[in-house]
Parts: C-alpha cells; structure tokens; sequence
C-alpha cells in the first residue's frame, strides 16, 4: 500500500514541475501580468471554484454503497467535512473580498468564458462515465487538493513582492494548509478502497495536477499532417482576451476546419511542455531529493500524448494530429504516441 507520505513526495515533485512550466505562474511570479489580466483571470477562478462542491458531488455519487467492502462511512466523511468547511468558514465570501482587492465588485457580472465551463465540466465529463471507478475519481481530487498549496503559495508571494497587495489575501491563506490536510484524508480514502493497483490511482492524481496549471496558461492549437504543419491558431484571437488560459476549443475546432477535418479524423492529441523551463531550479530539488544509494534519472519529454483520457471515444483514424501548445507557440514536427 502506498500510504499519503509516500504518495506525497511523487506527486510533489510531479506539481513543481507542472508549476515551473506553467506560462501564467511563471510570469505571475515575475510580476508580467497587467492588473487587468489578473482581473480576468482571478474572477474565471472565482466563478470555477463556486461550483467546485460539483466535483465532491461526482466522487459521492461514484462511491460504493454501505454494506460493502468499501469504507463508505470514512470516504463520505472526508467529502462531507471538506464542503461543511467550504459553507461555514466563509471561503466564498473571503473570495469575494480578494476580488475587491483587484477591482472587481460586480461579482454577478462575472460570465465564464468557454474554457472556464470546459474545466468545470472536465472532471465530471471524465470521472461521472462507467468507466472510471470511485476510487479514480478520489485520487484525481486528492491530485487537485496536492496541487493547490504550491500554486497559492506562488500566488500569495508574486501579489505581495511584484505587485505590492498583501491585504484581501485571507482566502488564499487559509486554503494553503487546509489543501494539504484535504489530500491526506482523501488519499486515506483513496488507499482503504484498495491495497493493489494503486499505480493507476496515482496516474489518475497526477493527471489532474497536470491538468489543473493548463487552465491558467495562454493556450492555442496546431493541426499536423504527416509530419507537416497544416494550421496554427493562438486562443486569444478568437475569445478577444489576451492571455488566455485553459482548454483551447476554438483554437483546435478553426485549425480542423483549415485542415478540411473533424475530430474523428484525428490520430491523435498531444499536449506540449517545455522540459527545460525553470531547468536549475528542478536540477537543485533534484539534488536536494535525490535518493540515497541509487542512481537518480530524470527525463523529460516535450510532448505528453494522450488517448481515450475522456468517457467519450474519438474513433480516429490515422495519419493527422492535432496538438495544443501551451505558450502560444505553435510546434512543428513529429507527434509522438
């Protein structure tokens, strides 16, 4: 069995590295960002996480039932706290009160662009399926809640230190401890639901942590045929907004109508990183958690291609690849599987 310590340390390092590559993390750090970006990107946040209790809702309705080997009673006992905690500690209106601290009073105007309705859907469109397990499902929301403490802690130090706000910032606080306990107790629920097999409970963990950065980044999509680049398109020309993150729908869908394609036509879909972004800064945590007495590797690689990753089945054929980029950037060359 793999209990939360061990876990944690994998997935730690798997979150810095998501983090360090991440466009919008990188540059919030670095104080890029205009006010007003952060305006709009820090309001789709706060529009995301008032209906995050959806995703605790998946995993409840996934869970087995009482009188089964399954510890119901602890695992609904840990979702249950976790949204009491949302309710009664006021984290929304904390949330609220942060926004004020950017200009934004006007909570009810806050409309979710596109992407921001895809990744509040993406967890219930992947984990609600019959495919996908209980047990996936807690391990993906362990993976998010692993995720949280880096990325607010990047947050709560780029505001103060490169754009001078270290009031209204009370929300963010209180979640970077409340995250980390969130995980263990999740990941205890994870790892009573079973005592093998829990490779693909970490994947699925590791999936959402990866996942969860891409939804702040500048985004668009290129379209590959054979080796050779039939389209490139930024994400931003067609939602009007500078820098924007997430999953790149109109991107993809104006880079299948240049190539004279559908998504069924489709081999297959990569999503790039770029291995060497903050390269020194992974070299030291590297030494720093080297193992003792063994040999430590690391690769990197700058596409990670997925297949099948939703509950729906693309049917593609071979021959054409579609591939988001995270930077902006459209990539030539070989697609890999």
């Amino acid at each position: 069995m793999l209990d939360a310590p061990t876990v944690a340390a994998e997935l730690t390092d798997h979150v810095e590295r998501a983090l360090g590559e991440s466009v919008f993390f990188r540059g919030l750090g670095e104080g890029k960002h205009s006010l007003d970006h952060l305006r709009r990107v820090f309001s789709q946040y706060y529009w995301w996480r008032n209906r995050f209790h959806r995703w605790f809702g998946v995993c409840i309705a996934k869970s087995e039932g009482f009188g089964t080997r399954a510890p119901i009673e602890f695992v609904l006992t840990e979702l249950i706290e976790h949204i009491e905690q949302e309710i009664t500690g006021n984290h929304h209106g904390l949330a609220q009160r942060f926004l004020q601290r950017l200009g934004v009073t006007d909570f009810l105007s806050i409309r979710p662009v596109a992407v921001t309705s895809a990744y509040t859907d993406s967890f219930i469109e992947r984990y609600a399926c019959s495919d996908r397990t209980g047990e996936e499902a807690l391990a993906a929301l362990a993976g998010r809640e692993m995720v949280a403490p880096r990325r607010i802690r990047i947050t709560i130090d780029a505001l103060g230190q490169a754009y001078g706000i270290r009031d209204g910032l009370e929300f963010f606080s209180l979640h970077e401890e409340l995250e980390e306990e969130h995980f263990k107790g999740l990941w205890e629920a994870v790892s009573r639901y079973v005592d093998h097999g829990l490779d693909r409970l970490v994947l699925a963990a590791k999936d959402e942590i990866s996942g969860h950065p891409r939804f702040w980044d500048d985004v668009s999509a290129a379209l590959l045929k054979d080796g050779q680049l039939v389209a490139a398109v930024e994400e931003e020309r067609y939602r009007r907004i500078k820098h924007v993150a997430g999953f790149p729908h109109r991107s993809m869908a104006a880079c299948l109508a240049m190539g004279g394609l559908v998504p069924a036509d489709v081999d297959v879909f990569a999503i790039s990183r770029d291995p060497r972004a903050h390269l020194w800064r992974k070299a030291l945590f590297l030494i720093r958690h080297r193992p003792h007495g063994t040999k430590a590797h690391h690769k990197a690689r700058s596409t990670q291609a997925f297949r099948g990753k939703s509950c729906r089945n693309s049917g593609a054929t071979d021959g054409e690849a579609a591939r988001q980029t995270g930077n902006g950037a459209a990539e030539a060359g070989p697609t890999t599987a």
